[in-house]
């Protein structure tokens, strides 16, 4: 008798080479990574989604670009204490 069930899972390819990925860094197949967490779903009754995401690559690079050209003054405006001074010196940077 058989004592497995088949479940038919359609995720994106990226998806399922990263988790295939870290299945294999935790010395585990994918099938048994999936299990672990359908186990840990059941058992909990619950499931916890990270509210705080950690950005790719490419976000994580263009984040810290922004941050170093922020610490140098960088495509930054001055700080203005009125809307109106603050307006006449955008329309002066759409201009150049």
């Amino acid at each position: 008798m058989n004592t497995q069930s088949t479940i038919h899972l359609k995720t994106t390819p990226a998806l399922k080479q990263r988790a295939e990925k870290l299945a294999d860094s935790l010395g585990l197949s994918l099938s048994a990574l999936i299990n672990l967490s359908l186990q840990q779903v059941v058992q909990a009754s619950e499931l916890t989604i990270s509210l705080h995401p950690q950005p790719n690559a490419k976000a994580t690079e263009l984040l810290l670009k922004l941050r170093a050209e922020a610490e140098a003054s960088k495509n930054t405006s001055p700080v203005f204490s009125d809307l109106k001074t603050a307006l006449k010196w955008l329309h002066t940077q759409n201009k150049e």
